[in-house]
């Protein structure tokens, strides 16, 4: 621009400027149209691609009647209009490529929300509880009858549940901070920092000389502690044992 308007009188930065309020008015006329058009229904991939490539033709031509309005020696022709559309093209195409991918990440980013949502409302209407990692993705659904205790592994918890008569053990990369809300309302309870037990698979609760500790139906050879902050509440779930 500095070699095409050297030594006129408005210089290159006012054109410039010209050029650009030129743009925004044609771009907030289309937004303008766009949004009452779209208010009423949703546009596909390819309309939205042609409403963009009519923006730039109006922006195009938008800053080519301001061009021509600012030379005395420059006329709107064909010649000046694809001179200044091709230009139009090549600055806008990044900008408009950044948005098309950003709604486009929202878009699928909003459909597996609403996937997700509706397997776990799915699994909460069949009675399943759904274990879920710390990126709060779901690694693994069980019947909560089946679930008898979850250990914290310095990052990991360590799941304990029985298929058929077999015991079996799950390493789940999270918290039991972020475990415990997933499985509360299933009947669980934290009777320690580091341990949540299903409590109707209590089958011992008593103190002996380090404390409280329980035993769970299916670990009858684990001893769970059962610490002084968590023992208010568990004791009211689980009579203890004299």
């Amino acid at each position: 621009m500095s070699s095409w308007y050297e030594g006129e009188f408005f210089g290159p930065a006012f054109v410039l400027l010209i050029f650009s309020v030129s743009g925004m008015v044609a771009l907030l006329v289309s937004r303008f149209i766009l949004a009452r058009i779209s208010k009423d229904q949703n546009l596909i991939n390819a309309q939205y691609f042609l409403w963009f490539l009519g923006e730039v033709l109006l922006v195009a031509a938008i800053v080519t009647l301001s061009n021509v309005s600012l030379h005395s020696y420059l006329t709107f022709s064909i010649g000046e209009y694809l001179d200044t559309l091709r230009y139009s093209f090549l600055i806008i195409i990044p900008p408009y490529a950044i948005a098309l991918l950003w709604f486009y990440t929202r878009e699928k980013s909003l459909e597996l929300e609403k996937l997700e949502n509706a397997i776990k409302i799915d699994q909460k209407k069949s009675g399943l509880v759904v274990l879920n990692d710390e990126q709060n993705k779901p690694v693994m659904t069980i019947d909560p009858g089946n679930l008898l205790m979850i250990k914290s592994e310095d990052n990991y918890v360590q799941v304990f549940y029985t298929t058929g008569n077999d015991l079996k053990k799950e390493l789940i990369r999270s918290s039991i901070k972020k475990i415990e809300p997933q499985i509360a309302s299933y009947g669980f309870a934290r009777t320690h920092r580091s341990y949540i037990v299903n409590y109707a698979k209590v089958i011992l609760f008593k103190k002996n000389s380090k404390g409280y500790h329980i035993c769970i139906d299916g670990l009858e050879n684990q001893v769970i502690p059962v610490s002084a902050s968590y023992l208010p509440s568990f004791s009211n779930m689980v009579p203890l044992t004299s």
